[in-house]
């Protein structure tokens, strides 16, 4: 058959190729090509041969153009095999663009792979075919599920850290090389076990950065003794944190104000709750009976809990659904032969130490959880009808709230009750509060308020803005627990970022008791830190990485399993680095 090349088109194929035929349909390209004769090998003895016995068309599916799907119809030369004593008498030549038997080219394929790393299966095939490749997400699944990934036995440097592959339910760990940030694997579960085995097959590992666990350095330390261990700077500033927020942070005061960009002392409470003189509720006295109106009947006033009884009915199911679970967890784990608590523990989907803490419940313990608790509701009621009787009498909101407080009779914090009068005033009695609204309106001032937590962050941020150092500096001014918690955090950042191990003993003598637990943590670690101090290695991409984890992880959740996790995980990563050789 004679072929007529297409010119035009040459620059899209190889040297021993000719395009002679071109056809574009609405939307599909078929482009036919035609292999020239050339010297090709034997697949089996090796010898190279130039004899064409015959020819047959492969169809392979190549990357779109303008949304259309594109057919490569090639003509493939069969050889005929020079060596006599070969098995394979004819043999086809190989493609460039495709394996054996493959249905799509390589750059297609790659380009699937690039889209499903980010994608699930079922995601990635809808947006293949909208731009069109025609692919199914069985097919999308199995050409990931196809790509194999190497271990690297003669890997140096590592990084270790854990991951949630269920939140609170069960976790992982994830090894990375840390001279190109790829993921190595994915061990399931987090125990020295879990590990100790990955490390006996990798010998040559000479620097290990890992977070805080002792389960990971009690591993590296009976597997990989001389391995230099370097404790992940993150993690001893999150240890050092924990330990202000537990110790430090509940000094700061719950609410500061700023005026313009200025902290100011000023009270939370309302302006028509001011201090109340003694003298002015003492010959006061009023019973919790229910109020009456002029002409003796009973008031039914506005109650601002409407929901209550419908709260309490939907808290009351929740206890009982409690009560039904936590005996079926105690019969599985009584009654299964072989249960374990974390056995019983993944049966009922709820944490290690929930599952010990019902299985440990006697019976006892389950009958009280079914005894109603002694309703306030009553105690409430006594509340309101008094702060009823006091309104009607022309009472001021301060002197209702110093009464009540006099009388013992609220067993709930100050602020609520303020708020129990404020509320109950509006609603049954808006002419008495619409002067007290007239004189804040007109007072009014723009206060901004700083919550506890808010104050605690911007002490331990680092760089903070410009707007934001000034009002840190205010707070530490002002307010000695800011200067102690600022001091403490600035302190130990300068000794674990400027490189000199010295600093640590000088921080460890300085807050040994004010930090005792912290400090023996130190101590513990002693080595692993002292090397987080004077290397620049660190677990930088480990945690970055970590995150591409969970972004994967959200991806395919419920849809996968822990070995097609990390085999997308692996993949995901390879593409996202640039390194597209499997």
């Amino acid at each position: 058959m004679h072929y007529i090349e297409k010119e035009e088109y040459s620059h899209l194929i190889e040297e021993n190729q000719i395009i002679h035929k071109v056809e574009e349909n609405s939307d599909t390209i078929n482009i036919y090509i035609k292999n020239k004769p050339r010297e090709s090998t034997c697949p089996v003895c090796g010898h190279s041969s130039e004899k064409v016995v015959a020819t047959y068309r492969r169809i392979i599916q190549d990357t779109p153009i303008r949304n259309k799907t594109v057919y490569l119809h090639i003509t493939v030369n069969k050889y005929e095999c020079s060596n006599d004593e070969c098995e394979k008498k004819v043999f086809s030549e190989e493609l460039t663009i495709a394996g054996k038997n493959q249905k799509r080219t390589y750059q297609l394929n790659f380009m699937i792979l690039a889209i499903a790393a980010s994608l699930s299966a079922k995601g990635a095939a809808r947006i293949l075919n909208q731009i069109g490749v025609k692919i199914s997400h069985d097919a999308v699944r199995d050409l990931a599920n196809s790509v194999t990934f190497e271990d690297d036995p003669d890997v140096e440097m590592i990084g270790i850290d854990d991951v949630a592959i269920r939140k609170g339910h069960s976790y992982g760990t994830v090894i990375y090389n840390l001279k190109t940030g790829e993921p190595l694997c994915l061990l399931s579960g987090r125990t020295e076990e879990d590990v100790i085995e990955w490390l006996k097959a990798h010998q040559n590992i000479k620097v290990v950065a890992r977070d805080r666990a002792s389960a990971y350095a009690s591993a590296i330390s009976k597997v990989l003794p001389n391995a230099i261990q370097i404790a992940d700077r993150f993690h001893l500033f999150q240890n050092l944190t924990d330990v202000l927020e537990k110790k430090l942070k509940g000094k700061i005061p719950s609410e500061v104000y700023l005026d313009n960009g200025k902290v100011i002392d000023y009270k939370k409470a309302q302006s028509v709750f001011k201090t109340v003189k003694e003298e002015e509720i003492a010959n006061l006295d009023y019973d919790s009976s229910d109020p009456l109106d002029s002409q003796g009947k009973k008031v039914k006033f506005i109650d601002s809990n409407k929901n209550k009884a419908q709260k309490s009915r939907k808290k009351e199911l929740r206890q009982q659904s409690k009560i039904k679970k936590i005996i079926r967890v105690k019969n599985h784990y009584e009654n299964t032969e072989g249960a374990t608590i974390n056995s019983t523990a993944n049966k009922f989907h709820i944490t290690f130490y929930t599952a010990k803490k019902y299985i440990l419940m006697s019976e006892e313990e389950i009958k009280n959880l079914q005894v109603k608790k002694q309703s306030k509701k009553k105690e409430s009621r006594d509340v309101k009808n008094i702060v009823y009787k006091m309104f009607q009498d022309n009472m001021k909101p301060s002197v209702i709230f110093r009464y009540i407080k006099s009388k013992n009779i609220y067993h709930g914090s100050d602020s609520s009750l303020r708020q129990l009068i404020y509320n109950f005033g509006h609603k049954n009695f808006p002419d008495l509060f619409m002067k007290e609204e007239k004189v804040k309106k007109h007072n009014k001032v723009n206060y901004e308020k700083l919550t506890r937590s808010t104050i605690f962050n911007l002490l331990l941020k680092q760089n903070p803005s410009s707007e934001n150092e000034i009002l840190r500096k205010q707070l530490i001014q002002k307010i000695p627990e800011c200067r102690k918690i600022y001091e403490i955090f600035d302190d130990f950042h300068h000794t674990i970022m400027d490189g000199e191990i010295v600093q640590l003993d000088r921080f460890l003598d300085k807050y040994k008791k004010e930090l005792s637990s912290f400090c023996r943590g130190i101590e513990k670690d002693r080595a692993a830190i002292n090397q987080a101090i004077s290397s620049k290695t660190s677990s930088g991409i480990v945690e970055g990485n970590n995150t591409k984890f969970k972004l994967v992880k959200r991806i395919v959740y419920g849809r996968c399993n822990l070995v097609n996790l990390e085999k997308k995980f692996l993949l995901y990563c390879r593409f996202d680095s640039g390194n597209y050789c499997f």
